[in-house]
């Protein structure tokens, strides 16, 4: 839970003495403001590790998480996950030249939500101040250059990976070589319209983004002694 309150005053206009930093001093009255915004968000989290015979592990994962800066009716999400290793050398009998194998294995889905208030459906409201006397201020409201959106999705992140790690005569010599497949859907982004709308942006789902590649890792251990060790990775 996130609360927070700012309020600050400014001189307007520049100092009407050099070097004097007063608001006494500001040419023109000074300015004000204060805002405030609160933030809850909850999660129910739970994980399962399954191990055979020391050389096979997989680890699987639920969130459930709830936001406040999604509408009521649609703040509650599920992500899962699962990663699972297997270590080949432990399991089978590798050449003499093997020190250790493992291959592995992962997928999961991760949540981004909004920017506090950013998807809220509302009117600003200002002042025109006491037009009359003995009147109060006169207030007024008119819509956000930008609309809300109470039916966003949070952004999802799915990613794979598949990896193989190798250490060769005694741990001197390590290969790591993995894949990964990461894609981004429901990407959140403003999305210009029409300015006879009354807004000129509205907050949408409309981005994908891809990622994904190769990646190798060489280590050498050139010096092994029992009060020295020199690693190159």
């Amino acid at each position: 839970k996130e609360s927070t309150y700012n309020s600050n005053i400014y001189t307007s206009g520049g100092l009407s003495t050099e070097n004097k930093f007063d608001l006494s001093a500001s040419v023109n009255q000074p300015g004000a403001g204060i805002s405030r915004s609160f933030f809850v968000t909850d999660a129910l989290l739970g994980s399962v590790d399954l191990t055979y015979k020391g050389f096979w592990n997989v680890q699987g994962t639920v969130r459930n998480d709830r936001t406040s800066v999604m509408s009521p009716e649609n703040n509650t999400f599920f992500y899962p996950s699962v990663n699972t290793s297997f270590i080949i050398s432990d399991a089978f009998n590798l050449p003499q030249a093997f020190s250790y194998s493992k291959l592995r294995a992962s997928w999961g889905i991760v949540g981004k939500y909004p920017e506090i208030y950013q998807a809220n459906i509302a009117y600003n409201q200002g002042s025109l101040l006491v037009q009359s006397k003995g009147s109060s201020s006169t207030i007024y409201t008119q819509l956000p250059t930008s609309f809300g959106n109470d039916r966003i999705r949070p952004e999802q992140k799915h990613e794979i990976e598949f990896g193989l790690e190798n250490y060769f005569y005694g741990r001197r010599l390590g290969i790591d070589l993995s894949y990964y497949n990461a894609q981004i859907v429901d990407q959140i982004l403003p999305l210009t319209i029409a300015a006879s709308t009354g807004a000129r942006s509205v907050l949408a789902n409309i981005g994908t983004m891809r990622n994904q590649g190769f990646e190798a890792a060489i280590s050498v251990t050139p010096i092994q002694r029992s009060n020295f060790e020199w690693n190159i990775i």
